[in-house]
């Protein structure tokens, strides 16, 4: 039993999974960071002609506003089935 503890330990330490995982994770992180700070952009004054753009019978702005959680969602189940 020590045997198959020892060797999961050994895997979990390895600094090739070690950087794959650190990959995903900051990956997933670069693509919600970017999703955000898209939507806020969106939200501004100054792209008010774009945030107003008609989609689905609401705002470009609204509609990904409400998508924000939902995007999070996923990206968390992501990570959680790839981090194992």
């Amino acid at each position: 039993m020590s045997d198959l503890n020892s060797s999961q330990n050994q895997q979990k330490l390895d600094p090739k999974n070690f950087r794959y995982k650190m990959r995903l994770g900051f990956g997933l992180f670069a693509i919600f960071f970017v999703y955000y700070i898209g939507c806020a952009i969106i939200q501004t004054p100054g792209f008010k002609h774009i945030a107003s753009i008609p989609i689905a019978g609401m705002p470009l702005g609204f509609a990904l506003s409400m998508g924000v959680f939902p995007i999070s969602w996923i990206i968390l189940i992501i990570f959680f089935l790839k981090w194992r």
